[in-house]
Formats: C-alpha cells, sequence, structure tokens
C-alpha cells in the first residue's frame, strides 16, 4: 500500500509542531509534552490564584484610603472610586470591608479587570435604615451607562462588557440596545 505524499508531508508537519512544542514546553521528550503542558497549567493557575490573593490584600489596604475623597451629605458618606485590574470578587471583598468599616457609609466602586467593567454599590447597616437602598442605586447608575441593574438592598452589582460599548448584540448576551448585564 502506498501512502499519498500529501499524508506524509502533513505527519511531518504534525511531528515538527509536536516537536515545536515539546521544546517550548521544555519537555525532556515528545512523548512527555502532555504531562508537561498539565503541569505547566497547574503552575499557571496556582500563579493566578497567588496573584488574585496579593489584588485582594491590596485592595483591602487601600479601604481606609477610600474615605479621605468621600463626601458627606445630611450625615452619609459617600465613597466612588474606578479601580484598574480589579475582579468582581475583589470590588466584593472590597465593599463588604467598606460597610463594615462605616455603616453609615455609601459606596460605588467600579472596576475592570480588562474584559468586564464591574460597578459594585453598596449602603452601610445605618445607612439602610436610613432608607438608602443600593438596589435603586445601581439602578440609576447602571440606566447612565446605558444599561440596568438591580439586586438586594444591601449589596447589588452591575456588569458590563467593555468590548461592546456601542451594545451591538455581536459581544452581549443581551439583544441589540442592552448591555451584558448580570446581578450576582
Amino acid at each position: 500500500m502506498r501512502l499519498m505524499p500529501g499524508l506524509l508531508n502533513l505527519l511531518d508537519d504534525r511531528t515538527a509542531e509536536l516537536a515545536n512544542t515539546a521544546v517550548a514546553l521544555k519537555a525532556n521528550n515528545m512523548k512527555d509534552v502532555a504531562a508537561r503542558a498539565q503541569a505547566v497549567t497547574a503552575e499557571l493557575k496556582e500563579a493566578n490564584k497567588q496573584l488574585e490573593i496579593a489584588k485582594a490584600k491590596l485592595a483591602s489596604s487601600q479601604i481606609d484610603g477610600l474615605f479621605q475623597n468621600a463626601v458627606e451629605v445630611d450625615g452619609v458618606r459617600i465613597v466612588t472610586v474606578y479601580l484598574n485590574g480589579t475582579t468582581p470578587d475583589t470590588l466584593r471583598s472590597m465593599m463588604d470591608k467598606l460597610r463594615d468599616k462605616e455603616p453609615n457609609a455609601v459606596g460605588a466602586l467600579i472596576g475592570t479587570d480588562g474584559s468586564k467593567t464591574t460597578l459594585a454599590v453598596g449602603v452601610g447597616k445605618n445607612a439602610l435604615a436610613r432608607g438608602l437602598k443600593a438596589g435603586a442605586l445601581v439602578k440609576q447608575i447602571a440606566a447612565i451607562a446605558g444599561g440596568n441593574g438591580g439586586g438586594h438592598g444591601r449589596y447589588p452589582r452591575y456588569f458590563q462588557d467593555r468590548r461592546c460599548t456601542e451594545r451591538c448584540g455581536r459581544h452581549c448576551e443581551r439583544k441589540p440596545g442592552k448591555s451584558k448585564l448580570s446581578v450576582l
């Protein structure tokens, strides 16, 4: 049985690609490529986890600084800030600490992780008792950004896909005219 030249070329190309992958992954031989790829993936996952922990610690240490620019209205401290390189979990942690530190505070934290922009709005216990509701605030703020939002009274959130500033429908999960929004 005679093999076609195209098939041999394809096999040669695939073998060369596998050899290049082995070199890139620093695998000892081509048989170790899969195991090395799994090890590199695990290392990357652990590094990302450690990076998120470090970002959360850094964000937590910045809570006191957030109150320096706070505006006080009728005894309620209003804190607003925009943060680059923050995940929704980091914003959640910061908002929790902000609310715990100052029960008379209302906070609006906006962060981006490069692909998504997240708005976290929180209301401290005393501000909530005075009738301020984070769900109503996030709806108003989200409307300014061209979307909608909601959630419960103390802590709703709003997300918008940054790629889709024109809300074209190509990147958004919702129909054209609506942002990609989610309240967790």
